[in-house]
């Protein structure tokens, strides 16, 4: 599934949803989402699609899609920095990522991969 990028309103904050087709089409109206803890977004197409790196107002973001438990927090940054990468999260797990090649290098050692990411 898709992976789309949301500035919450009123902040600075980046979060993904990873959402079906279907789904974005249900939940965004004109470029905005409501979060499910409430929190109103708007679509923001510079943190998905900065391929130039000139964009540079997408960073840090906070991500869900690569999210832990909050009980989790604790073994998930020893697991991060004992593979060479530090990492931090928000109060729910959200991973905060710094930057493109920071975001890449914990993509990795999750074992995961973004095909819809020009990062």
């Amino acid at each position: 599934m898709p992976t789309y990028c949301y500035k919450v309103d009123g902040t600075d904050e980046v979060v993904e949803e990873i959402l079906s087709f279907a789904e974005k089409d249900e939940r965004e109206r004109n470029g905005k989402i409501t979060l499910p803890d409430g929190r109103a977004a708007t679509r923001d197409y510079g943190a998905e699609y900065d391929r130039s790196r000139q964009i540079k107002a997408a960073w840090p973001m906070f991500s869900r899609a690569l999210a832990v438990h909050p009980n989790q927090i604790k073994e998930a940054k020893e697991y991060a920095r004992h593979r060479g990468v530090d990492v931090d999260f928000d109060s729910r797990g959200h991973v905060k990522l710094d930057s493109p090649s920071h975001r890449r290098k914990y993509m990795k050692i999750r074992g995961v991969h973004d095909e819809d990411s020009f990062c």
